[in-house]
């Protein structure tokens, strides 16, 4: 059990909210939610449409004849077996409610989004502040150097090497800088194409959070999720579909009015009929049967399939936590540069020995930025349902 574990994670959904908004700015404007939101609309309505009474039809016939003239008008409505109506208004009921949780599955797909590309963000600022790190001693030794150069205390060899060495880490932070603009450029498309006010942009540090125990995230997909639901109220729809289907082999009604001018001599009356569905309703109920049977198995295989992901993502999260534990402190040495560039200056190492320790000191810090990404990025994974639990009124 490991209730209580203080680990370093991003609580974006959170921090976001009361902060500057961020998730609901995006909420208001990205287009996919919009559109999303529209067709869940648009195909509710359709099926609200389903169960209305069908047209009522208006017939009439005129008849030329001598000596006199015949016309006939009726009027007809057609009628369901009354039992009809109560189960398709459940199983439109149930699809409505699996429509919104596709909804729902959309919307979370988009929170995810955005927590990631800030994970990114933070992910690449730091490497730009690592990557500024560096070239700062770089130029500083550069300078400190180049007096010694002219007085022919270095070679010209040692010099060149640490101007390549400045070169291509300017072209690293040039790449690095290219990186972030195309994750801020991704945040704003998002936000439907408008820039995202109160985002921090050098945003560096990922903020503490509590990790609960991995049956906390398990009770929370069940809960949650909106994909457990869409498969859970698609089977209940498909158990009332098949009382539809079983309805539909009962006989269906007409009843009308009908009114007659024959000659002068007029008439009117009822007109009451009955359909009998010898043909129309055969294989219904057997389609509507395996129909079922097909959602009781994806019931089951969509919570299999995420139980098992939460666990892998569980389980990533602690081995993880304690690589990060054990390897941050071995590499954040903030004096590491000041003893290299004092260790050079005093001819304790060449110059060559100090570009390859900067290289691995550089080459350590990322690993641990590596593995701290990773670990974010499992985060924004496992706990997706947040912005549904936190943040009910967005939908």
């Amino acid at each position: 059990m490991r209730y209580g574990l203080s680990i370093l994670a991003l609580i974006f959904p959170l921090l976001a909210l009361a902060d500057n908004n961020v998730m609901r700015q995006i909420f208001s404007n990205n287009r996919t939610v919009q559109s999303a939101k529209m067709s869940y609309e648009s195909d509710a309505l359709t099926l609200r449409a389903e169960n209305n009474f069908a047209d009522p039809e208006i017939e009439m016939a005129y008849l030329f004849e001598r000596p006199g003239k015949s016309i006939e008008l009726s009027l007809t409505e057609g009628i369901d077996w009354p039992g009809m109506y109560g189960a398709r208004k459940k199983y439109i009921a149930h699809s409505i409610s699996a429509l919104e949780y596709m909804y729902q599955t959309k919307c979370v797909e988009i929170a995810a989004q955005v927590r990631q590309a800030l994970v990114d963000l933070v992910n690449v600022n730091r490497r730009i502040a690592l990557q500024k790190r560096v070239l700062s001693e770089e130029e500083h030794l550069v300078d400190l150097l180049s007096r010694k150069y002219a007085e022919r205390e270095v070679s010209v060899i040692e010099m060149n090497k640490l101007r390549l060495e400045l070169f291509d880490n300017k072209t690293v932070l040039k790449d690095l800088n290219i990186r972030k603009s195309v994750i801020l450029e991704s945040l704003r498309t998002l936000n439907g194409g408008k820039e995202l006010s109160g985002l921090d942009k050098d945003i560096a540090d990922f903020e503490p959070a509590i990790l609960s125990d991995v049956d906390y995230y398990i009770s929370d997909y069940r809960q949650y999720s909106p994909e457990y639901k869409v498969a859970q109220q698609q089977q209940v729809a498909d158990s009332h579909a098949e009382k539809v289907a079983k309805f539909s082999n009962y006989p269906g009604f007409t009843v009308g009015y009908k009114y007659k001018d024959e000659g002068g001599e007029q008439g009117h009356g009822f007109i009451v009929g009955m359909s009998i569905p010898l043909f129309s309703g055969r294989h219904k109920i057997k389609a509507a049967k395996s129909r079922l049977q097909s959602d009781l198995y994806a019931v089951g295989d969509v919570e299999l399939q995420e139980e098992l992901r939460i666990r892998s993502d569980y389980a990533s999260l602690i081995s993880q936590e304690d690589m990060i534990n054990v390897y941050k402190p071995l590499v954040e040495n903030e004096d590491y540069y000041g003893i290299l560039a004092d260790a050079l200056n005093g001819g304790q190492i060449s110059l060559r020995d100090y570009i390859i320790e900067i290289r691995d000191i550089t080459a350590a810090t990322e690993r641990l930025y590596d593995m701290e990404y990773d670990y974010h990025t499992r985060y924004v994974s496992l706990t997706k349902y947040d912005v549904l639990k936190e943040n009910q009124d967005l939908f």
